[in-house]
């Protein structure tokens, strides 16, 4: 008993700090489909900064992490459904838009955009954005599922879950330092956030400890668990992460 009381303290505030981390600081994500190529391609791994957009309005041009809108077809697909999407925002409140003959026009004006993959096959609009409400769409125009083909173009700024900031293939990481620079600071923040509460969880049994028999054989049974079993765990959670909670469409 005092062995698996022991365990479970040891785990808690790492996982108490991969929640909090997770949830409203920096989060990993998958990029499965080509929709954003060439900018990311399939495969890419996104390092999404949580609260960005509590503090900061959202941009023209900004790479996002978003929920999907309510539309038929993401719907029909529970993965898609649970999913967070990725897409470009094009588009803010009050902006006119229109895709013709290939070029994107905002408020009447030509837009030049070097990051896409080809020229849009479609036409669309014009279409005014509402008021609370962002457009969207893929680099890989004629290949993304976006705002130009959903039933309701427009998503509200509510739906926004974080800006991406870093994205890239693993094989590739080394060559970038700006990504191993924010991957570095990723893991740094929640290593910072677990040393803390573990700090904390470990003065609060001290305490209990010094008055207890049962906590003082606790905290030593804490004391004999190996760091090699943290490492094993922590490495479990980030390999199985995009299989137990949200995996990005």
């Amino acid at each position: 008993m005092k062995k698996i009381v022991a365990t479970l303290i040891f785990i808690l505030p790492m996982l108490i700090a991969f929640v909090f981390t997770n949830s409203f600081l920096f989060s990993h994500m998958y990029v499965p489909t080509s929709s954003m190529v060439p900018t990311l391609s399939v495969g890419s791994h996104l390092v999404v900064f949580k609260s960005y957009y509590l503090f900061n309005d959202a941009e023209r041009g900004d790479i996002v992490a978003f929920l999907p809108p309510d539309d038929p077809v993401l719907n029909a697909d529970e993965k898609i459904k649970n999913a967070y999407l990725t897409k470009r925002i094009i588009a803010l409140s009050g902006d006119v838009v229109e895709v013709n003959s290939g070029e994107l026009f905002l408020n009447g004006e030509i837009q030049e955009e070097p990051y896409i993959n080809e020229k849009s096959y479609q036409d669309f609009g014009p279409v005014t954005v509402p008021e609370g409400h962002l457009f969207f769409m893929g680099d890989n125009r004629n290949y993304s599922y976006d705002s130009t083909r959903w039933q309701d173009p427009f998503v509200s700024e509510n739906n926004l879950r974080g800006k991406v900031l870093s994205h890239f293939m693993v094989k590739d990481l080394l060559k970038s330092p700006k990504d191993m620079l924010m991957v570095a600071i990723a893991f740094g923040v929640f290593f910072l956030i677990y040393f803390i509460i573990n700090f904390l969880f470990m003065a609060a049994l001290g305490a209990l400890a010094q008055n207890s028999i049962f906590f003082k054989d606790v905290l030593d049974n804490i004391n004999e668990i190996s760091y090699l079993f943290l490492l094993l765990i922590l490495g479990g959670i980030f390999y199985f992460k995009d299989s137990i909670g949200k995996v990005l469409w």
